[in-house]
């Protein structure tokens, strides 16, 4: 009830047929304040009505204690006194998550679709089960009081596939002649849902992404959208329209290949290693590479500025933290905050989206990875062979192997002089790899097709059209120099992997070329 005080509801009406002695207290409380209509709903003394929906579950002679008669006996009660009535359940409340409350909602979504008078709101279930692990909002003011503590509970089941999510609903009264539960029998301008995806996977923090959705007629033609927080009559026609790229098929692309980088922040300054890294992606056939920057050290901020001054690299300003509280892992038992990694999900979302027009693949890996062939001497030879061997596959899911950076090669003959006093990593010195951990799940990153993937994961993807394919170790594999997963295996139990070293010839004299270019030589 306080909460849709806060939304900017004025007026609940509850039909009453029983209920415990304490909530009756509050009933009583709220109709004396003014908000709350209490009508008496006494069927019980006339029918047999049933406790459920489900009449092989419940038996009796109306649905639910005759829900659906009282919900259309409330928009007729209110249909000249409300412009908009909510219908929902008693532990429902219809949040908005981009709007204040419902006035401005209703403000934007009303104008948008003029002649509808139904709004569908999607429902999603917060396990009662389920609790924050901070306590917080354990308070011992509300000890004593019957019942659940909503904000206790921040964790959403995902959608299930395959199965209907029911809604309720926003109504025009006036617009409504007959109604059920979750949708209207009869109505006046039809109905509309809030185009509102989240995306299922968010490591369980209380933030991720979510899709806006442009539906219905009006945009069959459109070829321009403009994305603004203002109400219509006040949108600066100026701002920048941005164009609708998914018309016209493309069969060349400004990119053969694009690799997105989340994220970049706190310190980081593993200069030599990102070096090393672009320089191997560039000898393996990638044009274009993104990366989303929150923060980084000052050594690697210089050699930012030299990729992108030299056109491979587009850094997108990632400030996070200063509207969310980013945790810097995934693992929300370890790590704590409002969105995982930084929005490592978002980054990798948007920049699907971003250079989805523009680059025929997208390499989606963290910045120590390298997704790297091993049949084949670049990525573009790999993708020609694999492609045609699967053509309707956009998703090529590549192994990750861990090559631990506390394990060096015996000769040394990769520790340089030059690259003494640059931070970070030399790849070149760690050739051991980790063996696959039995029965455990050994994780993925990918090559997309960006037009088929709708939605993606960190290892996965959500939502894709043409399926994913597993890329077979021996054919490619990531080569990720980083801290070791298995620390107790000694260096004979690991397994010998020199495929960095076939690119020495050319890798090792373009990583000194770009740090003499960035002023670290």
């Amino acid at each position: 009830m306080e909460m849709y005080k806060l939304l900017g509801v004025q007026h609940v009406v509850v039909y009453n047929t029983s209920c415990g002695p304490d909530l009756e207290k509050l009933l009583k409380h709220y109709e004396t304040e003014g908000i709350l209509e209490i009508v008496s709903w006494p069927i019980d003394q006339f029918l047999n009505p049933s406790r459920g929906w489900n009449i092989k579950l419940h038996n009796g002679d109306i649905q639910y204690f005759g829900q659906i008669v009282t919900l259309n006996e409330c928009i007729y009660r209110n249909m000249y006194q409300s412009k908009y009535v909510l219908l929902n359940d008693i532990d429902e409340i219809i949040m908005p998550y981009k709007h204040t409350n419902l006035p401005s909602l209703m403000e934007d979504l009303q104008p948008a679709h003029p002649n509808i008078g139904v709004f569908l709101i999607e429902n999603h279930i917060f396990p009662k089960t389920q609790f924050e692990e901070s306590g917080k909002f354990k308070r011992a003011e509300w000890k004593n009081i019957p019942g659940i503590n909503i904000m206790e509970h921040i964790y959403r089941e995902p959608p299930r596939k395959n199965i209907y999510n029911p809604t309720k609903m926003i109504v025009n009264p006036r617009k409504v002649q007959q109604t059920s539960v979750h949708s209207t029998l009869k109505d006046f301008g039809g109905s509309f849902h809030v185009p509102f995806d989240i995306h299922s996977d968010h490591f369980s923090y209380t933030y991720g992404a979510s899709d806006v959705i442009c539906k219905g007629e009006h945009m069959q033609n459109a070829t321009h959208v403009l994305i603004t927080t203002d109400k219509e009559g006040s949108v600066d026609h100026k701002m920048e329209y941005l164009p609708i790229k998914n018309k016209v098929v493309n069969e060349t692309f400004k990119f053969n290949f694009t690799i997105c980088i989340s994220n970049l922040f706190g310190d980081y300054n593993n200069v030599l290693q990102f070096a090393q890294t672009m320089e191997m992606y560039k000898l393996l056939g990638v044009q274009h590479v993104v990366v989303y920057k929150t923060s980084c050290g000052p050594d690697l901020e210089k050699l930012l500025k030299h990729y992108e001054t030299e056109g491979i690299l587009e850094i997108i300003s990632w400030p996070i933290d200063q509207f969310l509280n980013p945790a810097r892992g995934w693992n929300i038992k370890r790590h704590k905050g409002d969105i995982q990694y930084f929005g490592q999900l978002i980054t990798l979302n948007e920049c699907i989206y971003r250079n989805m027009y523009q680059s025929k693949y997208i390499l989606l890996n963290d910045i120590d990875e390298i997704i790297m062939p091993y049949k084949h001497t670049n990525l573009p030879s790999l993708m020609e062979d694999l492609q045609p061997a699967h053509p309707n596959i956009g998703v090529f899911l590549i192994e990750n192997h861990i090559f631990p950076k506390t394990q060096f090669e015996e000769s040394g003959k990769f520790k340089r002089a030059e690259w003494k006093n640059i931070p970070g990593i030399n790849i070149m010195k760690h050739i051991y790899r980790e063996p696959p951990q039995k029965k455990n799940y050994n994780p993925t990153k990918m090559i997309v097709n960006p037009r088929k993937v709708q939605q993606t994961s960190v290892h996965s993807t959500l939502k894709d059209f043409g399926g994913s394919f597993h890329v077979p170790f021996d054919v490619c594999r990531i080569v990720h120099v980083r801290v070791p997963l298995q620390g107790h295996l000694t260096k004979k139990e690991l397994f010998v992997d020199k495929r960095v070293w076939d690119f020495k010839q050319k890798l090792i004299p373009n990583v000194d070329q770009t740090l003499k270019l960035s002023g670290f030589l």
